[in-house]
């Protein structure tokens, strides 16, 4: 595993995979590659793992286990674990951390230092608001009965609401992640310079020095660097998140972000004859799960949901349902072609979804580009009961009755898509409709 290299030794380091186990044969030669123990979310004890990968895309359900992660290692005997995302390599020694583990009970980063500037450029101090004041892309806790306590409420909360939308209602599991400030009285928001150093804070940690082949932010040793939305084909860019700054061809921190890019295309050359798409993209008998499918399942009624064994079998009457009450739609699959005309699309993640192993949670988290809908509710059922001239299905009635939206947080967005929550007031938004 590229990221955990400078860390071997240290404590027992584990890959959590959202995926089917594939025996003991394979689970061994991953550990063998990967230099660390492997863990599938059967091994998690979950009430109703089947539900839970069918309900969810591969985003979702990637950060839907991370709690569940620190739930099962708690309960193996560890006072300690750290969690890190796949696109975060590690560089100095984790000592800082673990000492501020003597002090507190849990340590979390925030995404910002200090306000960013009102300068029309994204990301936004709203955008950081609405996806999380606190990065979920690290955290640190102390085994305690109120560390126990919170990872247990927050895997309960992502049974079913680890959704994202565009609206950021819900941002997966940062959403909920938020409410540790208040359950978790011992807990440091970790401003280190050097810690979950990224695209989003790193003008504010600023100046970046090179020491050999490191380096330290405003005096401090890096120790870790989350690489969100990498740009390994325009390094100067940092990440395909932002347009809020751009890196001069010699800045110093480069040749850092050129060794990660060079790391990573090595680890994907030798892990190229693993098959590493997602397990859980098609039903039992090969056809492709549908979207709508998963949204079936996620709002089915609670007493049906709990009958299901296993939905990639199929979904029985289920099948027939409406899948999109009248509530925002947290995500849909979108072909590419339609994107643009149809949906809001947004990037996630960055370009090495299939490197380090295809990893998927618990010192990694799995980030791909997939394209995301949301709707207004309104908006939903005036596309349903009045049907736009020329609109094939609701899904593109939407995008005829929209109208263009402002940037949005993490991405591009495409034009005619239906204005953020909040931009219109509801009357506004059915006039402007009409």
């Amino acid at each position: 595993m590229v990221f955990l290299q400078s860390v071997r030794g240290v404590c027992d380091t584990y890959v959590l995979l959202s995926e089917r186990d594939p025996g003991p044969e394979r689970r061994a030669d991953l550990e063998r590659r990967t230099g660390c123990r492997v863990l599938f979310m059967t091994d998690l004890g979950l009430a109703q793992p089947w539900v839970m990968a069918f309900q969810y895309d591969v985003f979702e359900m990637s950060t839907a286990l991370k709690p569940n992660g620190f739930v099962a290692l708690f309960a193996a005997g560890y006072r300690q674990v750290l969690y890190f995302d796949t696109d975060i390599e590690c560089y100095g020694p984790l000592d800082p951390i673990f000492e501020e583990l003597t002090r507190v009970d849990a340590v979390v980063p925030p995404h910002i230092d200090a306000p960013l500037p009102n300068d029309g450029h994204s990301p936004t101090n709203e955008d950081i608001l609405r996806s999380g004041q606190l990065n979920s892309g690290f955290l640190a806790l102390n085994k305690t009965p109120e560390t126990e306590q919170f990872a247990r409420w927050w895997a309960d909360r992502l049974n079913e609401n680890c959704i994202f939308h565009i609206n950021h209602y819900f941002f997966v599991d940062q959403f909920h992640l938020a409410m540790i400030v208040s359950f978790v009285k011992k807990l440091s928001i970790y401003h280190h310079p050097g810690a979950n150093a990224a695209y989003w804070n790193l003008p504010q940690r600023a100046p970046f020095v090179a020491v050999g082949e490191c380096g330290t932010l405003r005096g401090e040793p890096l120790i870790f660097f989350h690489y969100s939305g990498f740009a390994a084909e325009d390094l100067p860019r940092i990440s395909r998140h932002q347009n809020r700054y751009r890196l001069p061809n010699d800045h110093p921190i480069l040749p850092l972000f050129a060794r990660y890019r060079d790391r990573l295309a090595a680890a994907e050359v030798a892990l190229s004859d693993l098959d590493l798409s997602y397990s859980f993209t098609r039903y039992a008998d090969g056809s492709p799960i549908p979207m709508a499918d998963r949204r079936r399942v996620l709002l089915a009624d609670p007493a049906v949901k709990a009958g299901l064994t296993d939905p990639f079998q199929g979904l029985g009457d289920l099948a027939s349902t409406n899948p999109l009450p009248p509530w925002p739609v947290p995500r849909a699959e979108v072909e590419a072609e339609r994107a643009q005309a149809a949906a809001a699309f947004v990037c996630l993640g960055g370009p090495n979804s299939r490197i380090c192993g295809g990893t998927r949670c618990l010192a990694s988290s799995a980030h791909r580009d997939l394209g995301g809908l949301s709707v207004d509710s309104q908006f939903y059922r005036l596309a349903l009961n009045r049907p736009a001239a020329g609109a094939a299905d609701p899904v593109e009635a939407l995008s005829l009755w929209g109208e263009r939206a402002e940037a949005h947080f993490f991405g591009q967005i495409a034009q005619n898509h239906i204005p953020r929550r909040g931009t219109l007031g509801r009357d506004q938004r059915r006039q402007r409709a009409e």
